[in-house]
């Protein structure tokens, strides 16, 4: 057998690999188990298939890995690169909705749409950015300037000067809510 059986169709009581490790005694050509290592390394793969890599990365949360995982490049962004997971103190987060504000002060990552999907292995991903204060609503302009403008980020200025379409992005974000988001930062009326 060249492949692990489908996902579809293996029972959610893992009575599955009962059978499958039976097959194996007799020395059969079923491949391996998939150790946690193997696991790790197989994410390192640029071309693999977006709900392969999110069915390994839940898998790895399943099984322990997670602090592994939080160093490795084991999303999958919109635009086909692999980003490593945000930390809470970073100005930069994941987003499952582009937020045209954090989109254009840069500080967001769309994953793709899968990961969206309320299938087991995105629902494990996305519990653990929201967990790890990875995960972003940029729906909310106030969530998006808080993001950037919270303490614990400021002393991680922005790499380049604010263009002014970046400017004129921020003053139209604070116009329509100005006295939501003032407050919050210390700002006046």
């Amino acid at each position: 057998m060249r492949a692990t059986l489908p996902t579809a169709v293996r029972d959610t009581d893992g009575r599955w690999r009962t059978v499958s490790d039976d097959w194996r005694e007799p020395g059969s050509e079923m491949p391996a188990p998939l150790s946690a290592k193997r696991t790790l390394e197989l994410l390192q793969n640029p071309n693999r298939p977006v709900d392969s890599t999110i069915a390994l990365v839940a898998a790895g949360f399943r099984n322990g890995l997670t602090d592994s995982l939080a160093e490795l490049r084991c999303l999958v962004a919109s635009d086909e690169r692999l980003p490593v997971p945000s930390r809470s103190s970073s100005p930069e987060a994941v987003v499952l909705e582009v937020s045209p504000l954090a989109q254009e002060l840069g500080i967001e990552t769309a994953l793709r749409a899968q990961h969206r999907e309320n299938a087991d292995d995105a629902r494990v991903i996305v519990d653990w950015l929201r967990e790890r204060e990875a995960l972003l609503d940029g729906t909310d302009v106030r969530v998006v300037v808080h993001r950037r403008a919270s303490p614990e980020r400021l002393d991680q200025p922005i790499a380049e000067p604010l263009t002014y379409r970046q400017v004129d992005t921020l003053r139209r974000a604070f116009e329509p809510n100005h006295s939501l988001l003032r407050a919050p930062h210390g700002m006046g009326n």
